[in-house]
């Protein structure tokens, strides 16, 4: 249990610098700020508990980690972010899921939140909400 705190306690201080970085919009900002609460509540952590801090930090590891890919092996779109149809279609699944929790069919919201992940997977609230 104690690398799984670790690898949370990583993940919180990597979204806590995101916050910190002044780029994000305010949707942005209090969706990580709810992920951050979600993560710390669900392992027992603080980002204040600095014994679960490790070295290299969780973007070095990833930095280094994804130097060995080759370019065929990324999965990134050939146009880097996603269209407007598809950022408006991704609004539209996101509201059938929020739709489909107040009835409370989380199996078909966690479908159209997935759906809406594939179409624009740089909105923190789609995670989220799935």
């Amino acid at each position: 249990m104690a690398d799984t705190k670790r690898l949370a306690f990583s993940i919180i201080q990597f979204l806590h610098d995101q916050l910190s970085s002044g780029s994000l919009s305010s949707d942005a900002q209090e969706s990580l700020e709810v992920a951050i609460q979600c993560l710390e509540t669900s392992f027992g952590i603080s980002v204040e508990d600095q014994s679960l801090a490790v070295s290299p930090s969780l973007p070095e590891i990833f930095a280094s980690a994804t130097k060995q890919q080759t370019p065929q092996n990324k999965t990134n779109s050939s146009s880097g972010s996603p269209s407007e149809e598809q950022l408006a279609e991704a609004e539209h699944l996101k509201t059938d899921g929020n739709d489909q929790m107040k009835v409370e069919n989380f199996s078909a919201a966690v479908v159209f939140y997935s759906k809406a992940i594939q179409l624009n997977p740089q909105n923190a609230v789609y995670y989220c909400n799935r």
